[in-house]
């Protein structure tokens, strides 16, 4: 995809605007979403630095690849303050969201989850990471008692 977006990138006119016409339109190579065509008009190339490959849970224990990147995703939110590289050690809870078809149900994944991971879900992490330090965790407010 991405020697395939630089390729187009190369044998773009002028304007870099994308035309209809010619092997450029391809979807079968690559999917033009709004913020590629940003980066294509603003003549931008894509390295391998720029994305990595993570596992994910796209369904309750159904993992997938994901191609993961602030410049291929649309709309990435607040995922980079979850897990902001691939390495990145992190677990969280979904909860089922309103109008869930299966009532209430909690799940717990130490990977990205997708929105449709349990009935239109929201995922609550334990730790929240800004540059690659935690800043808040789902505990931070705990007063921990011991016994002895």
């Amino acid at each position: 995809m991405c020697d395939f977006y630089n390729l187009c990138l190369s044998n773009s006119s002028n304007t870099g605007q994308l035309k209809n016409d010619g092997p450029r339109i391809d979807r079968t190579k690559i999917s033009w979403t709004n913020n590629l065509k940003l980066l294509f008009s603003k003549k931008t190339p894509l390295s391998q630095d720029d994305y990595s490959f993570v596992v994910c849970q796209y369904r309750p224990f159904t993992k997938s690849i994901l191609c993961y990147s602030r410049k291929l995703n649309e709309r990435v939110y607040q995922q980079p303050k979850i897990y902001p590289n691939d390495k990145t050690d992190n677990i969280g809870f979904s909860v089922s969201g309103v109008g869930a078809r299966s009532g209430f149900s909690i799940l717990a994944s130490n990977n990205i989850t997708d929105l449709q991971f349990i009935d239109n879900g929201q995922f609550f992490p334990l730790k929240y990471f800004n540059e690659e330090k935690i800043v808040d965790s789902l505990f931070s407010g705990l007063i921990v008692e011991t016994c002895g």
